[in-house]
């Protein structure tokens, strides 16, 4: 009979007791969702950044739940509940064994999606985030106009029946190192269309120095960047948030490679974008954003392939970078396009606002 309980962290990732076993069996399932999902752009999940991402900051707790059958995870739903700004929501992340029959699958998507909503009800939240498979187009479309989802999908279809909305669809996309062509001449063609600017870049925590913009930059990617009709609220960045943020980020043995785009006569920075590397030579590009009254100089172009060069040269294991976009941010989609990036799959992201 299956039973959904909440996950008992170990103390540390190798651990040797039954939580320790029973967590490292929930990472194994994630990693094979994960493959399904992506194919050979999924990255490799060790069972130590699994435990870093679990462990929260004091910005973002994390509650995992499980649903087992004798001792066999069947899924699991990781809740992301914000600690300082949008403190209203609870974002739900699921996984469902793909070796599941339809029947079965459906069944404990549904239980997943029940239990993570009455756990966001229990702690005061009002709106629960949840996802599910997409595509370009679909049989239920996302509030903004592009994307969209089939109700034969069991997450999809489980968020669908109790009323929550289909916000957005996100695209994943991923370059293959190994066909990015003309590097150094396409970076050196966006800065020079980028006159007055210059990119920048380093490795690990941010510089002292940088770290005003940076925190600046953090606050604008919670406001600029495309949420559709999603009820987030604006974030506000301190010196130790920025902090525990990037250590959290390099915590499991990850690299964090930082690019940003600095204005030459204020010194400001004004755009920024950041990778994360493991050993498995899968790098995932997290956030990039040019400050609106900055737009039009390519800046969004030269940091990103400023970020590219600094990985070929600071990770020369990398094979390959993924991405996650809006569909309708549809200029971001065209610098990836033109990069080379190619499209791995789209994403749901539902917002269910719960009666009181």
């Amino acid at each position: 009979m299956m039973q959904i309980t909440t996950l008992e962290l170990p103390d540390t990732a190798d651990e040797q007791s039954h939580r320790g076993d029973f967590f490292r069996a929930a990472v194994e399932l994630v990693a094979r969702c994960n493959e399904a999902v992506y194919g050979a752009a999924s990255p490799v999940l060790n069972s130590r950044f699994a435990l870093t991402m679990r462990q929260g900051t004091s910005a973002e707790a994390v509650t995992t739940l499980v649903a087992a059958d004798d001792g066999r995870v069947l899924g699991l739903a990781d809740l992301f509940l914000p600690q300082t700004e949008s403190t209203h929501t609870s974002d739900t992340m699921l996984f469902v064994d793909p070796s599941l029959d339809a029947a079965r699958r459906e069944d404990v998507c549904e239980q997943l999606v029940d239990a993570s909503v009455e756990h966001a009800k229990g702690i005061g939240r009002t709106i629960v985030l949840g996802g599910g498979e997409a595509a370009a187009d679909g049989e239920v479309m996302a509030e903004t106009g592009f994307g969209g989802v089939s109700r034969s999908d069991p997450e999809s279809a489980a968020w669908l029946r109790r009323g929550a909305a289909l916000s957005q669809v996100y695209r994943s996309s991923w370059l293959r190192l190994d066909r990015l062509e003309s590097l150094q001449s396409q970076l050196d063609a966006a800065a020079a269309s980028a006159a007055g600017y210059r990119s920048l870049v380093w490795t690990g925590e941010t510089p002292p120095r940088h770290r005003p913009d940076m925190r600046h930059l953090h606050e604008r990617m919670s406001t600029d960047s495309p949420t559709g009709s999603l009820e987030l609220e604006a974030q506000t960045w301190s010196d130790a948030r920025l902090a525990e943020f990037e250590r959290h980020k390099i915590g499991g043995g990850r690299t964090l490679l930082t690019a940003a785009a600095e204005h030459i006569e204020s010194g400001e920075l004004v755009g920024y974008t950041q990778m994360l590397i493991a050993e498995d030579g899968l790098a995932r590009q997290h956030n990039l954003i040019v400050l609106q009254e900055h737009r039009g100089h390519r800046l969004g172009m030269l940091i990103k392939l400023a970020g590219l060069d600094q990985l070929i040269r600071e990770a020369p294991h990398a094979t390959a970078v993924t991405t996650m976009n809006a569909e309708e941010n549809r200029h971001m989609l065209r610098v990836n396009e033109q990069v080379g990036f190619e499209t791995v799959t789209h994403l749901a992201v539902f917002q269910l606002r719960l009666g009181s």
